[in-house]
């Protein structure tokens, strides 16, 4: 409950910007979103400013990071949310807030014990997101910062997917943020794993030239 008052916080400051901003009160608006706030963040977002300017068009993207920055740099969109690093050299930007990454596997499984170390998940178990996305950075970048480099089994550009993939595939682990399990984990379809000497947090930003 904690995490999801979080969440819904994260969406009204959001929601707040993105009207200062955009300075709108009618016309078009074209907006990206990396996968995690596209799908578990901005549509929250998108409702209420919705709600406060019927008048005004938005139009959606959800991608990855990678893609996102690229779209606005291009000003193929006016603005973008996404998680994780940026060119603050190209890119204005504005912090929405903090993210959690964690790994999570199905409930119960047998092979997984209570406390992990990193070094157990560099080969051979972890399902993860594709280059380019910003669950994916964060969790090389924690990885790199120990020395060590996690190969995935495989890897996948749709959360939902992984999740599927973790239901059916039992001992498997993977990196998402907790925001795209909430539902998961208090359902007890999902547990956490604890891992020793691993914390990944990364910030969610709205971007703009």
């Amino acid at each position: 409950m904690r995490y999801a008052t979080q969440i819904f916080g994260l969406a009204d400051s959001a929601e707040l910007e993105l009207r200062e901003l955009a300075g709108l009160s009618a016309g078009h608006l074209d907006l990206g979103a990396s996968a995690t706030v596209g799908v578990y963040l901005v549509p929250q977002i998108l409702a209420d400013f919705h709600t406060r300017y019927p008048n005004v068009r938005v139009g959606l993207s959800v991608s990855n990071s990678r893609a996102v920055q690229s779209a606005v740099c291009m000003s193929e969109i006016g603005l973008g949310f996404i998680e994780g690093s940026f060119d603050a050299t190209k890119l204005d930007s504005l912090s929405l807030g903090h993210d959690e990454i964690i790994a999570v596997t199905s409930k119960n499984p047998s092979s997984i014990k209570e406390q992990m170390f990193p070094v157990d998940l560099i080969a051979g178990r972890t399902i993860l997101r594709e280059k380019g996305s910003g669950v994916r950075e964060a969790v090389d970048d924690a990885y790199a910062r120990l020395g060590l480099s996690i190969e995935p089994i495989v890897s996948v550009s749709n959360t939902e997917a992984i999740k599927r993939l973790l239901r059916s595939t039992p001992g498997s682990i993977s990196f998402l943020s907790r925001m795209s399990v909430v539902d998961e984990l208090s359902a007890g379809v999902f547990e956490e794993v604890g891992l020793q000497h691993l914390k990944i947090e990364r910030r969610l930003n709205l971007i703009w030239l």
